[in-house]
């Protein structure tokens, strides 16, 4: 039916293409042309070709009333679980038609516009698509771009707007009717309109501000070797521990300039290999916008001709660069990018647009000196949006600009001396006004003053000298602002970053910072101390170990506790005995000699992701714990350390004999957001699993944190940094709300030349290179402050968006509170509570408690005398304003092939009463329409159940609720219910790759059309063919699953010593949510949940356990790792089974392997592959649930299955398709049986 449908749209376009303009088609006269319902047509001129799959036409009811045409899909859609579609292609676009790119455009300035009249049921789904031809090097010649539109029940007005390509051939209109119902549409209208100019980007802007130093050293980074000076012995090392030997040599010139007064001159002086990015000039940050142009120029001359390299940078390898060449005389050197992250190179394979650095949004210019060779450059420009310069207009300058504290943070009363030297190089004197502005961290206005009115003569410097001192209650990083303003000629201004804390009050241990070994660890003490980091974690997670143990005694001294991590070698991390001896032994002389400055010592670094297994990580903590007590008693022992809250590493290692070992339990909370899944539940989950094995062991969180750029754009504060340090600050304080121990923050150094995680900004030439500290650092101070050693004393419920914390420090308690999601809220205490409590905000400053206060991202301290209860009621008590939004979440649930739940969640911040909850369609329920709850409180979820009259299938059924609670406004939703109904086997399956015995039921097929295409330009023919198909069925031991995947050739994992990379590779991963809790918003698993890998590696069949449910459910240990139970069996089949023959083509479009390539996909005489997996059904309390989850990475098949089994009194189990988890990989072609079983309730895997 598919090579039908395209030979139609070919016709139709040679038809539209001999009309002279596009006409919005007559819908007078029309009727269905032929029998088959193919064309719909009226007098003069088509009005739409029919396409549904499968080729059902006869199913599809039209009626026509002149001016629109109205089909019903009911009965089409009411056919046997089966991919459907109902296409109806439009005619009337030439094949000129449409405005398109021009070669090598990235951006166009029209938009192509297809708007169509419908009318549909609420719920309903419809598609607005542009199909048609185009190079045959793009996906094949196949052109398509799909918008969907949700209908409301009213007449809407459709509007898919579109950039077309510049090698489009041809296209068309296509509308599909995605949903079962009655549409009605008028005829479609095709239009092109002028964009509007929403885009920030200036392309008559130089984004670099200080190109020629005309303003000094402003806004460059300035990064001597002395910052690399190794405490111990004065070295300058490097990350990797290599030592550099070079001078760096960086001034301003007025002797060999291009234009101006001034030009930069660098020189590298040394001898050896520059071995890393010492070589560097960097200017502030760019912004990073994907899909623009850039365009980074520099004119530069040199001593001698040399090649320089340009760069646009990322941090850590990233970026783009380009070698230029120069020579003695001035040379104009270009980097230009037709548009980022697309198609262009990338340095050392980095990804562009997708990398770690990207979240930050800047790019770095840099500019790459060679060795012993003076290089001079001037008038560098970044243009974003379009090519070449943008040419100097500033006639006045700031010369030079410092404060007078090289690392800019000031203790409360002190004055800032601020000395600035302006220069207007005009014909004429200048004159205006002189002041200063100060703003706070989140860039509100705290003071200014008027300084006084100047006059500026030309070409003459004027050297201006003042002081202030900021707000008494003003903390925290803020922007210094001085201005000079000259009326029509402009305002101009210098920009400061600094910032306020408190004068030390000691170190507070709970908080704690990695300090990488490459840099002078001098540098860093004194941030530490004056911001009361009490602890630091060091070693092989940022850097190499025995200069991170050389670097020890200078932060015992400073009465530092430290954590140092000692990592197996990579020999070790994959079992080799002799490569584990000699560690020890080198362990054994570093303890020996370094035991008197340490206070922990850590396992191998993020274990999950390098060591063997489990057996083996608690091997190596085993031997460590032995010369631990051997020579260093005292020294405490933290592990496993995995990347991520890995509970089934955690659990693994400690159930493998580490518990007894191990004196501290540590992870890694790496997390997008802190409250998505939310780390304090995970360190409530931990703690179960710790208190299994070794009850009260500590728990740290020794490694986590968000990226940040080297120095602020124009020094100045911007919204990523802000909300990133409060993510961070969030993270923390989930933790210890919860009981953590300790948090490390990852990390503190004094050399960052790219995005990357530190809390130091770099400095410039003006303070020799010192270092400044980030908001961060402000934020972990206030807290340390507000919570000091304060025991965790509860959580406060305000609303499902907030969260909220009491801590106990024994003459007082704190609250901290924010609103993680929903946009800020306003807090009002009552005037009598506002007289017990003092108010901070997140970096420190302090608000009155009487004024309504923000709360939102940026969380927030009350402090008082008052009980922790009667604190908690203040809250309480206290008026919250907030936008308008819903207060009440409904999800849909369905458990049973008749019966769904209703999930309701209170997310606002008062109790809701008397909720009652409506079928609309009385006809689609089987009992009451109706169901209440008494009351909701804040954050809590509660359920009512409806039985269906008819069960649910995969195709999605609208089902139309009302909601109404009391006092307040009626809501109208509609569910989507849609779940594959798993039928009841009478006896247990035989698995010996026959479906012969298997009860009839639903058949999932998984193809291109529920792709997620990852890689788009690898994604082809053969990929768009990779088909796979599911069944399900249980009985009372067992669920049981068959999934056979059409594929030319598996791409299986060669490496023996990696088996827990089978995902990346050919592969399925099966994933289980027992207390089916998982919700659409997670973006991790939880602390029941299952994830099994199944593939080849190494030519023999493998399955890796990547996650298993905590034994605190159910006291059974299910360890990460290779499942040593399973007998998987990995090969062809003898003969293709006839369940599994390709069905005919009409139903599963062309794009499906053919039989006869079906049985060179299986290959002659060999067996399918097979395999049955064991586990409990009816454990766990609230029920089993699996979710069986299928995708792909690079160029694979790539699919997704979300489902949930449900136990019940049915006949049958329902599994709903939601959306929750982590994604897996299944790129390879095979058949595959999965049971449940209730003997226990350890999950394994018995394949035949």
């Amino acid at each position: 039916m598919r090579q039908t449908t395209w030979i139609l749209f070919v016709v139709f376009c040679l038809s539209a293409g001999r009309l002279e303009a596009y006409d919005k088609p007559n819908y007078q006269g029309l009727n269905w042309k032929e029998a088959e319902k193919r064309v719909i047509k009226g007098p003069k001129s088509y009005a739409a070709f029919v396409s549904t799959i499968p080729k059902r036409n006869d199913l599809l009811k039209a009626s026509f009333d002149g001016s629109s045409i109205t089909m019903d899909t009911r009965d089409f859609y009411a056919l046997p679980d089966q991919k459907k579609e109902v296409m109806l292609y439009l005619p009337g676009i030439r094949k000129e038609d449409g405005v398109r790119l021009k070669p090598g455009e990235v951006k166009g300035r029209e938009w192509n516009c297809f708007q169509i009249q419908v009318k549909g049921p609420a719920g309903g789904q419809v598609a607005l698509i542009f199909e048609g031809r185009r190079d045959k090097k793009f996906n094949n010649g196949h052109f398509r771009v799909d918008k969907i539109f949700t209908l409301d029940g009213t007449e809407q007005t459709l509007v898919h707007k579109l950039e077309l390509p510049a090698d489009l051939e041809s296209f068309g209109l296509r509308l599909d009717l995605k949903t079962p119902g009655v549409f009605r549409f008028e005829a479609p209208d095709f239009y092109t309109e002028k964009k509007e100019e929403t885009s920030s980007v200036n392309p008559d802007f130089n984004y670099i501000r200080n190109g020629g130093a005309e303003n000094g050293f402003d806004n460059t980074m300035y990064l001597p070797l002395k910052r690399r000076a190794h405490a111990a012995h004065g070295a300058y090392l490097n990350w990797t521990g290599g030592r550099e030997t070079f001078q760096y040599e960086l001034e301003r010139d007025t002797a060999n300039v291009r234009t101006g007064k001034y030009a930069y001159r660098i020189r590298f002086s040394g001898d050896g290999p520059m071995t890393s990015r010492v070589d560097s000039f960097a200017f502030h940050p760019v912004p990073l916008l994907p899909g623009e142009e850039y365009t980074y120029t520099v004119w530069a001359k040199a001593e001698r001709p040399a090649e320089i390299e340009m760069g646009l940078y990322l941090g850590n390898g990233a970026g783009l660069s380009r070698m230029c060449p120069v020579g003695t005389g001035w040379t104009k050197l270009e980097l230009h990018v037709p548009a980022w992250g697309a198609g262009d190179s990338v340095r050392n394979g980095k990804p562009l647009v997708d990398s770690y650095h990207a979240p930050a949004g800047v790019l770095i210019p840099t500019f790459v000196a060679p060795a012993n060779n003076t290089v001079w450059f001037d008038d560098a420009c970044v243009r974003i949006g379009a090519r070449g310069e943008v040419p100097e207009k500033r006639t006045i300058f700031f010369r030079s600009a410092t404060l007078d504290k090289p690392n800019h943070y000031y203790f409360p009363g002190e004055a800032v001396g601020v000395a600035l030297t302006l220069e207007s190089i005009g014909k004429e004197a200048v004159e205006g006004a002189f002041s200063w502005e100060l703003f706070d961290f989140y860039g509100n206005s705290a003071a200014k003053q008027l300084l006084k009115r100047l006059r500026l003569t030309p070409n003459q410097e004027s050297r201006e000298q003042f002081r202030l001192v900021p707000p008494e209650n003003l903390r925290g990083p803020m922007n210094l602002v001085c201005s000079f303003d000259a009326g029509k000629m402009g305002r101009f201004k210098q920009v400061f970053y600094l910032g306020v804390v408190d004068r030390p009050q000691g170190l507070n241990r709970r908080f704690s910072m990695e300090v990488p070994a490459s840099q002078n660890v001098l540098d860093v003490i004194p941030f530490l101390r004056d911001f009361g980091i009490g602890a630091v974690r060091c070693g092989s997670a940022s850097g190499k170990v025995p200069q991170a143990l050389e670097n020890a005694p200078f932060l015992h001294e400073a009465g530092i506790e430290i954590l140092m991590n000692y990592s197996a070698d990579k020999k070790s991390e994959k079992g080799d005995e002799a490569a584990l001896r000699e560690f020890c032994k080198k362990f054994r002389a570093d303890m020996e000699k370094y035991r008197d400055f340490l206070t922990v010592v850590e396992s191998h670094n993020e274990a999950n992701l390098g060591l063997k297994d489990v057996a083996w990580n608690a091997r190596i903590i085993h031997e460590m714990r032995k010369i631990l007590d051997e020579v260093a008693p005292k020294l405490k022992l933290a592990g496993p350390d995995p990347c991520g809250t890995d509970f089934a590493w955690i659990q693994g290692v400690l159930a493998a004999g580490a518990a007894k070992e191990l004196d501290i339990v540590s992870e890694h909370p790496y997390r997008k957001m802190p409250e998505l899944p939310d780390y304090g539940d995970d360190v409530a989950a931990v703690r179960k699993i710790i208190d299994l094995y070794k009850p009260g062991t500590p728990h740290y969180a020794t490694e986590s944190g968000r990226v940040q750029p080297p120095v602020l754009p124009d020094n100045t504060l911007f919204d990523y940094v802000r909300i990133a340090s409060a993510r961070d600050l969030r993270n923390m304080l989930l933790g210890f709300g919860n009981g953590l121990a300790q948090y490390n923050q990852f990390a503190i150094s004094s050399w960052q030349i790219g995005v990357g995680w530190n809390a130091l900004f770099m400095g410039n030439k003006e303070n020799d290179g010192a270092q400044l500290p980030c908001p961060i650092l402000f934020a972990m101070r206030n807290a340390a402050d507000r919570l000091g050693t304060g025991k965790a004393a509860g959580r406060i419920k305000l609303g499902y968006n907030y969260r909220a914390f009491l801590f106990d420090k024994g003459d007082s308690r704190t609250a901290v509170f924010w609103k993680f999601n929903g946009g800020d809220a306003k807090f009002r205490l009552k005037a009598e509570d506002a007289e017990k409590v003092r108010l901070y905000d997140m970096v420190g400053s302090r608000w009155n408690p009487k004024e309504p206060f923000p709360v939102g991202e940026f969380p927030v301290y009350l402090e008082s005398t008052l009980s922790a209860p009667e604190l908690e009621a203040v809250i309480r008590r206290a008026e919250i304003r907030e936008d308008a939004g819903k207060t009440l979440k409904a999800e849909a649930q369905v458990v049973a092939p008749r019966v769904f739940h209703v999930n309701l969640r209170n997310l606002g911040t008062k109790k809701l009463s008397g909720i009652r909850v409506r079928v609309e369609d009385r006809s689609l329920i089987d009992g009451p329409v109706e169901q209440t709850v008494d009351a909701l409180n804040p954050e809590e979820l509660r359920s009512v159940s409806f039985r269906l009259r008819e069960p649910v299938s995969t195709s999605a059924r609208k089902v139309a609720l009302s909601i109404l609670a009391k006092d307040g406004k009626p809501e109208r939703i509609t569910l989507n219910l849609a779940a594959i109904t798993v039928p009841k086997t009478a006896k247990a399956l035989t698995i010996d790759g026959d479906l012969s015995d298997w009860p009839a039921g639903t058949q999932v097929v998984l193809d291109q059309h529920n792709a997620v295409v990852r890689e788009k330009a690898l994604w082809g023919e053969k990929e768009r063919k990779i088909r796979s198909e599911l069944r399900y069925a249980w009985d009372d031991n067992f669920f049981y699953t068959a999934v056979t995947v059409y594929k030319e050739k598996l791409n299986s994992n060669p490496d023996a010593s990696k088996p827990g990379d089978v995902w990346q590779y050919d592969s399925f991963q099966l994933c289980l949510d027992p207390l089916h809790n998982g919700k659409p918003e997670d973006l991790a698993f939880s602390d029941d949940d299952f994830e099994y890998s199944l593939g080849v590696v190494a030519g023999k069949p493998v399955v890796f356990r990547r996650t298993g449910s905590s034994a605190v459910y159910d006291s059974l240990m299910k360890a990460p790792g290779i499942v040593p139970e399973v007998r998987f069996s990995a090969a062809g089949g003898e003969s293709v089974p006839a369940a599994y023959r390709q069905p005919d083509a009409e139903q599963h479009h062309r794009q499906s392997p053919g039989r006869g390539e079906a049985d060179r996909l299986f290959g002659a005489h060999s067996r399918c592959r097979r395999c049955e997996v064991t586990r409990k059904v009816d454990g766990y309390g609230a029920g089993p649930a699996g979710t069986g989850i299928l995708i792909a990475r690079k160029n694979a098949f790539c699919s997704r299955l979300f489902g949930a089994v449900a136990s019940s009194r049915e006949s049958a189990a329902g599994l709903p398709l939601h959306r929750m988890g982590r994604a897996a990989t299944f790129r390879c072609r095979a058949t595959c049986f999965f049971r449940e079983t209730k003997r226990d309730g350890s999950a394994m895997f018995e394949c035949d």
